[in-house]
């Protein structure tokens, strides 16, 4: 048996992103449709003290993106806590080579 939740910090950002009246929904609609598929919803959980991440690809190179990635911080980020850095430009047959070389 299920326990029933009245919230969720997740479940209630995801509903003030792409609910009815969502902040994202026209542009998820847009590029995904109303009938895309929602593939994967992810958490990540960093303890202090934890070792950083090495730079990666999350994804390997497709000529034409296959899906859209939000990143969500559910608290405030600081530099100090080493927030997620986004490498422009990146996402190219080279690169991807390298990161998975």
């Amino acid at each position: 048996e299920g326990k029933e939740f009245d919230s969720h910090p997740l479940a209630d950002a995801l509903q003030e992103l792409l609910g009815a009246d969502g902040s994202l929904r026209p542009i998820y609609e847009h590029l995904v449709t109303p009938t895309g598929e929602l593939y994967e919803l992810a958490t990540v959980i960093t303890d202090p003290g934890s070792m950083q991440q090495t730079v990666h690809a999350d994804l390997p190179f497709k000529p034409i993106a296959p899906i859209y990635v939000i990143f969500l911080a559910l608290q405030d980020v600081n530099e100090h806590m080493g927030p997620t850095s986004f490498l422009v430009g990146t996402h190219t047959p080279d690169s991807d080579a390298m990161f998975h070389s």
